[in-house]
């Protein structure tokens, strides 16, 4: 599609060629609706300029996006290359210097029109180019019966609705970027044989994007105090197993296990495989 040039060059200190020849520059828009968690899609949409365009001072601008959905059509659309960022906007007529992806959101008020974008819609853009999405049906999509990429929106509490008092907190931070890698942690607060509190706490590196955490080492600890009273100055850790991590979407974990604790110490062993429960979403980190 053609979109016209930045009317703000207009303005005194523009770029008076791009405002005086009106200048128009064809581009290619592509729109397409990925897999998400919970059986929810995303809308994305790519705006590619020509290498040789983007080597000029002339700039495109964004076009007037417009959704239309059952009886309701909202214009202009929350549309941002930046996503969850609750407040991000891309506005019309603001001038593309480069080739970028864009997601489709809804605005945070309440009395504008909501868009489920896993629902029918038809987008319109500037009233030229109308691209046109059924429904949503995950069983055409492969990504959206895989599991979730493990990242810090997992950084939560979960549980088992079954057995109240246990639980675990995982938390995802930033790895070696050189090297392409995150820290995958969990602190697993369970019971020993007598019923009495032991805590399990596993770490691991997994690769960016990496959608399960395999052989993480657990361990415990011995040797601890109360408040930092510590006989031996520092508690001693000692390997339990391993455990594996995935998410088969934002709310639910699986994880199995296989370890023991030593002759010495009451706690906790065995094998199995769990499916526990997201039990909150961080503030203003919702995995979705």
């Amino acid at each position: 599609m053609n979109l016209p040039g930045d009317p703000g060059e207009c303005l005194a200190g523009g770029n008076q060629e791009e405002c005086a020849s009106n200048y128009q520059e064809a581009v290619t828009v592509t729109v397409w609706r990925v897999a998400c968690p919970n059986s929810q899609t995303a809308l994305l949409m790519e705006i590619d300029r020509s290498a040789a365009a983007e080597q000029t001072a002339l700039y495109p601008t964004f076009p007037l996006v417009a959704i239309t959905q059952g009886n309701n059509t909202l214009y202009p659309v929350r549309v941002v290359n930046d996503p969850n960022t609750f407040f991000a906007n891309t506005l019309v007529n603001t001038a593309l210097y480069g080739s970028d992806i864009y997601v489709f959101e809804n605005y945070l008020s309440d009395t504008t029109i909501q868009i489920d974008y896993s629902k029918a819609l038809v987008l319109k853009l500037d009233n030229t180019i109308t691209f046109t999405f059924p429904d949503y049906n995950k069983n055409l999509y492969a990504a959206a019966n895989q599991d979730v990429p493990i990242s810090g929106y997992l950084s939560t509490n979960w549980f088992d609705a079954q057995h109240s008092g246990e639980g675990m907190l995982t938390q995802i931070y930033d790895g070696d970027a050189t090297q392409g890698t995150r820290v995958f942690t969990a602190a697993w607060y369970t019971f020993d044989p007598l019923g009495l509190p032991f805590w399990l706490y596993a770490q691991g590196t997994i690769d960016i994007g990496a959608k399960a955490a395999n052989n993480v080492q657990v361990f415990y600890a011995t040797n601890g105090g109360f408040a930092g009273n510590f006989p031996a100055g520092n508690a001693t850790f000692t390997q339990w197993g391993t455990a594996n991590f995935r998410f088969p979407d934002c709310n639910s974990m699986i994880f199995s296990y296989n370890g023991e604790t030593d002759a010495q110490t009451n706690g906790p062993g065995g094998t199995g495989t769990r499916t526990w429960q997201r039990l909150a979403n961080i503030n203003s980190l919702v995995c979705n």
